[in-house]
């Protein structure tokens, strides 16, 4: 099926000297990457976004937040993000995986997708710490042994067991088709999309692309990919829309009209829709925001090579969220800690209760 930006499958081996992992029968790679400019994407994993540098701007399903160190969003699939460096030196630790590795163990999925933002209560956030490990053991050593791939995913189920625990099964999903004649087809009207995204299409278009009647076809494609065509097709135009506002000095009602948007309005309602801001404003940005000078030299080799493990700065942070939840030491300040609350949360419903006591006498 057809893949967003970025997300095209790698020719070759795995760098051994850059922070990258990989499983195929999981559906797994990890790496850790610089932030540049927005890559508007979407893929069919699950994606484990946390920042390991600097300052970081998430856009996920339309919102954005301010992400620092250690802080993750969990992206579902299909889910339109970007990032884009607020800071020098920005660097974020990717995790993609297949969202099957679920199917029959977590309950609610794939009925429900999970929320973007981890919960804040004690118990969650231990779950976090716990997820920041399991990553860091996922990339801190090469797998080139049949033993090391076991505990590749000894990591790994670790990972996922946090996640579940930290993320909260709140968003509605999608009901997805799975028979391959239906895929081939949709397959087919999405490579028409990419190809004639700056073009005028229309529902009947694609009818007569796909082989079936207007409404098998919108209702087909909405259960194999997740959105509308005419969502995708948007998406395919902001996407290219944002790189053109990053790589050139084209007017924005240019850039509109160069890439199928019928003015510069449209445009700017359709960025601030998945960015929470106007074209001028991120190209501003770009321009003469703390991460300007880096912006260009990151996007110029954008995932062409990960991080290396000779960094010493990710490595020494990967270490330390290890260290974190395996030191009995931590552990046991852990425990304490979530006592203390449970004390605190008890003495509150005890005046709680003692205060309803009054009022009702």
């Amino acid at each position: 099926m057809p893949r967003g930006e970025g997300t095209a499958p790698r020719e070759g081996p795995i760098d051994p000297g850059g922070f990258e992992v990989e499983d195929a029968g999981l559906g797994l790679h990890a790496y850790v990457y610089d932030i540049g400019s927005y890559h508007f994407n979407w893929h069919e994993e699950l994606e484990l976004l946390t920042i390991v540098r600097g300052e970081i701007e998430v856009c996920a399903g339309g919102r954005a937040r301010t992400c620092t160190s250690g802080e993750m969003t969990l992206i579902n699939p299909h889910q339109g993000h970007a990032t884009l460096a607020l800071s020098a030196g920005a660097r974020a630790l990717a995790v993609h995986f297949s969202p099957h590795v679920l199917e029959g163990v977590t309950p609610d999925w794939p009925a429900n997708r999970f929320a973007s933002m981890p919960g804040d209560s004690p118990r969650q956030l231990s779950a976090q710490a716990r997820v920041r490990a399991a990553v860091a053991a996922l990339l801190l050593e090469p797998v080139t042994r049949a033993e090391e791939a076991f505990r590749l995913r000894a990591d790994f189920y670790h990972m996922l067991a946090g996640i579940v625990e930290a993320f909260p099964l709140t968003e509605p999903g999608v009901t997805r088709a799975r028979h391959d004649s239906g895929n081939a087809v949709i397959a087919k009207v999405c490579a028409h999309l990419e190809q004639h995204f700056t073009e005028r299409i229309t529902l009947a278009q694609l009818s007569r692309i796909g082989g079936y009647n207007e409404s098998y076809l919108s209702e087909l494609f909405t259960r194999t990919i997740g959105m509308s065509a005419f969502d995708y097709l948007g998406r395919l135009r902001v996407r290219a829309a944002a790189r053109q506002l990053a790589e050139t000095r084209d007017r924005i009602s240019d850039v509109a009209l160069a890439n199928g948007f019928p003015d510069a309005k449209a445009l700017d309602t359709a960025f601030r829709r998945w960015f929470d801001k106007s074209p001028s404003a991120y190209r501003r940005h770009i321009a003469t925001g703390p991460a300007a000078a880096e912006i260009a030299v990151v996007d110029a080799g954008f995932k062409e090579r990960f991080v290396p493990r000779a960094d010493d700065d990710v490595r020494r942070l990967l270490t330390d969220w290890y260290e974190i939840v395996r030191s009995p030491r931590c552990r046991s300040a852990e425990l304490a800690g979530l006592r203390t609350r449970a004390d605190q949360l008890a003495d509150a419903a005890a005046d709680l209760a003692r205060r309803l006591n009054r009022l009702e006498q």
